[in-house]
Formats: C-alpha cells, sequence, structure tokens
C-alpha cells in the first residue's frame, strides 16, 4: 500500500524515523537494505540519533557512522535529515520532568 501512495511533493511522502543504534543498526549494509526495502516508496528518512540514559541497553551512533548513513540514503534519492533532540543535552532529572508532560523550555527555565 505505501508504494501505490500518489504524492511526491515533500509535505506528502511517507516519513520513516530510524533510531541509530551503535553497531546494531548503522553499518552501510543496514543502510543498503533500508533502501531496498522502502525502494518504490515516496518517503524520506529521518536519522534519530539513540537518545541514551543511564542503564541504557544501547548506544547512539557516533556522529561520523550516522553521516555516513545518511550520506548512503541521499546517494540513493532519499532525504534524510539527521534530527538532533534536546534531551541529550538536559540532565537526568529534566528528562524526567519532561517525560511527565512539561515542555523542555519550562524544564531549561527551571534547571538548577
Amino acid at each position: 500500500a505505501l508504494r501505490d501512495y500518489p504524492r511526491l511533493s515533500n509535505s506528502e511522502r511517507i516519513t520513516f524515523e530510524y533510531v541509530m543504534l551503535d553497531k546494531i543498526n548503522d553499518s552501510d549494509e543496514d543502510a543498503r537494505r533500508l533502501i531496498e526495502l522502502i525502494k518504490g516508496i515516496p518517503a524520506k528518512i529521518n536519522l534519530i540519533p539513540f537518545n541514551e540514559w543511564p542503564g541504557a541497553p544501547y548506544k547512539r551512533s557516533s556522529n561520523n557512522r550516522i553521516r555516513a548513513f545518511a550520506d548512503i540514503i541521499h546517494k540513493a534519492g532519499y532525504s534524510s535529515p539527521i534530527k538532533t533532540i534536546l534531551l541529550n543535552f538536559l540532565d537526568w532529572p529534566t528528562k524526567l520532568f519532561v517525560a511527565v508532560g512539561h515542555s523542555p523550555k519550562s524544564c531549561l527555565a527551571i534547571k538548577t
């Protein structure tokens, strides 16, 4: 059904969110498999660096690895912006505050 989606403008493409996990799904071969999987689908792929937390079972891919992955996706004709996540720059108590529904902007104002 996704391959039959009729729109091609950026605002009407299907967006895939791809979380980048170090040594799990960030290799060149993973990028090529992703391209093959979505072949023929009018899409863009947002690349999201994994947001680590203490004790997380996964690690974030390096910036160089993410850029190399994005380059492979881009060369295949897909938009592949690398998303930045504000929470990466906040401390753990602030992340919890955001998780219960407060905006990051208010967290920055109350951060101690």
